[in-house]
C-alpha cells in the first residue's frame, strides 16, 4: 500500500510517500521531497519510478517515460483540472456547474489540455440530461460536449478518457450503442485500470439490460478507487433494475453506513424501498435526498411513484403538478414526464411524452428497464419507440 501526505506553504512542496507491505507492516521503501511547486509533475515520476523499481517492475525505458503524462506544463490549468473532476465525481447541480467553469478555466489557460476537453464534454453529456438533473436541453448540450471529445480526440486520440467520453455521448445523444461500445473498449484497451471506464462502460452495459457484466465492471472500478461512493451505489441500482431488491436494498445499506449522507444511495434506497412495499422508509430516504439537492424533476416522479403504489393519489397528482410546473421553468426531460404518468396509470397521456422524448433524444428515454415501465412492458407503443431507437 502507497501512502503519505502532501504540505504546501508559498512556492514550497513536501511530499512524503511510504511503500508498506500490508501483510506485516514492513517498509518496503519511505521517501520525502521537499521541491518548488513547478516541480509537481517531476516528484509525480520520480514516486511512481522509485515504487516500479521497488517492485521489480520490469519497464523498457520508453515504458518509464509514459508513467506520468501530465499532459500541459501549466500548473495552474493542472490544478483547475483536478477541481473539475473532484467537482464531477460529486454529481450535484452546483457542483456540475463548478466542474464547468473548472474545466474551461484550464482550456483558457492551456488550449491543447485534451484532459481538459474530454472532462468538460462529460459533465455537458450529464447535465444534458444523462445525469439524474437536468439543466441543459440535450440540444444545446450534446453539441458543446460533441465539440469537446471531438477537440479532446484531435489533440490526442490515445487518451483513454477522450473514448470514454465518446461512448458517453453516443449512449446517451446518438444511441449508437454498437459504436458506444467499440469506444468504452478502446478507453479500457488504451488503460485497462482506470476506474472511470470500467465505471461508465458499466452504465452502457446498464442501459443494454447487461446487468451481471455491469456489476462485474463496478466491481472492478471500485477494486480500482475504493473510496468513490458512486461506483458502489451503482451496483445496488443495477440490482434494483434488475427486479433483485433485497440484494440491492443489503447493498446500499452498506454505502450509507459509509457515506451517510450520499445522495445517489439515497435515491437508489428509496426506489429500493418501493418496490419492496417498505413506503415510510422510502418516502424518508426521498425526503432527505430533496433536502441534499432540492427539488429536481426526477425526484418528482419517484415521489409520485412511491404515493401511486402507496394509494395515495391525492399525494402522487401534487408531486406530478408540481413536475409540469418546474417544465414551465426550465428544462425538465419529458421522458420523466412520461414516467410520472405511468407511475399514475394514465398511459395515453406517457405515450405521448415519451413520444415527445423520442424527437427530442432526450437520454432518459433509455431508461426502459426501470419498474416504473412495467405496466406497460408489452405495450406495442413502447416496442415501437424502442425498435426506432434499435434496442428491438
Amino acid at each position: 500500500m502507497l501512502e503519505g501526505s502532501v504540505r504546501k506553504a508559498g512556492s514550497r512542496l513536501r511530499v512524503t510517500a511510504q511503500l508498506v507491505k500490508v501483510a506485516d507492516g514492513y517498509h518496503l521503501w519511505s521517501e520525502r521531497y521537499d521541491r518548488e511547486l513547478e516541480d509537481v509533475f517531476a516528484i509525480q515520476d520520480e514516486i511512481a519510478g522509485a515504487i516500479a523499481d521497488k517492485l521489480r517492475v520490469e519497464l523498457l525505458e520508453t515504458e518509464r517515460v509514459k508513467l506520468v503524462e501530465p499532459q500541459t506544463e501549466n500548473l495552474e490549468a493542472y490544478a483547475l483540472y483536478l477541481k473539475g473532476r473532484a467537482h464531477f465525481h460529486k454529481l450535484t447541480p452546483a457542483d456540475c456547474q463548478l466542474a464547468i467553469a473548472s474545466y474551461q478555466g484550464a482550456i483558457n489557460l492551456d488550449p491543447d489540455y485534451a484532459r481538459a476537453y474530454a472532462g468538460l464534454a462529460r459533465v455537458y453529456t450529464m447535465v444534458g440530461g444523462a445525469g439524474p438533473f437536468h439543466l441543459l436541453p440535450p440540444r444545446e448540450a450534446y453539441p458543446l460536449a460533441k465539440a469537446a471529445v471531438t477537440k479532446a480526440l484531435e489533440l490526442d486520440d490515445r487518451l483513454p478518457e477522450a473514448h470514454t467520453t465518446l461512448g458517453l455521448v453516443r449512449t446517451n445523444h446518438e444511441w449508437d450503442w454498437a459504436g458506444a461500445e467499440r469506444a468504452f473498449k478502446r478507453a479500457l484497451e488504451l488503460n485497462p485500470n482506470d476506474p472511470d471506464s470500467h465505471a461508465w462502460y458499466a452504465f452502457h452495459l446498464w442501459l443494454m439490460d447487461r446487468f451481471d457484466e455491469g456489476i462485474a465492471c463496478y466491481s472492478r472500478a471500485m477494486a480500482l478507487d475504493p473510496l468513490m461512493p458512486f461506483y458502489e451505489s451503482s451496483i445496488g441500482f443495477n440490482q434494483y433494475c434488475a427486479r433483485r431488491y433485497d440484494e440491492a436494498l443489503q447493498n446500499q445499506k452498506r454505502v450509507l453506513e459509509k457515506h451517510p449522507d450520499n445522495y445517489h444511495a439515497l435515491w437508489i434506497l428509496g426506489m429500493t424501498c418501493v418496490a419492496l412495499g417498505m413506503y415510510p422508509e422510502g418516502e424518508a430516504a426521498y425526503q432527505k435526498v430533496r433536502a441534499l439537492i432540492g427539488t429536481v424533476p426526477h425526484l418528482c416522479v419517484v415521489f409520485c411513484e412511491l404515493y401511486a403504489a402507496w394509494d395515495n393519489l391525492e399525494e402522487a397528482k401534487r408531486y406530478l403538478a408540481e413536475l409540469l410546473a418546474l417544465s414551465k421553468q426550465k428544462h425538465v426531460p419529458p421522458a420523466t414526464v412520461g414516467f410520472a404518468y405511468t407511475a399514475l396509470g394514465d398511459y395515453d397521456e406517457a405515450f405521448a411524452w415519451l413520444e415527445k422524448a423520442y424527437e427530442e433524444r432526450d437520454p432518459q428515454l433509455r431508461h426502459f428497464h426501470l419498474p416504473v415501465l412495467d405496466p406497460v412492458r408489452t405495450d406495442p407503443r413502447l416496442q415501437a419507440i424502442r425498435r426506432k431507437m434499435g434496442l428491438e
